[in-house]
């Protein structure tokens, strides 16, 4: 999943079928952290968080590390 996520936010920003694909990987209930210490709770500020997000990021350059947290959730750095 994580690397399905990197590929469509690669993407996501000038795709709004990849943006759509994004936003449904993530459950209704998900937390997000970003690197700048942003939250979003739940799907639609997520959603938000994304349209601002690749509003001021045109081009991205993915650099992480994944771990598993448990069998239903894991955390990328």
């Amino acid at each position: 999943m994580a690397s399905q996520y990197f590929s469509l936010s690669n993407t996501a920003g000038q795709n709004g079928r990849d943006f759509t694909e994004l936003i449904e990987l993530f459950a209704p209930d998900a937390t997000l952290t970003s690197g700048r210490g942003e939250t979003a709770n739940g799907i639609d500020k997520i959603n938000s968080f994304f349209h601002t997000f690749f509003a001021r990021n045109t081009e991205l350059h993915h650099v992480w590390n994944t771990r598993r947290v448990n069998s239903t959730q894991y955390a990328v750095d």
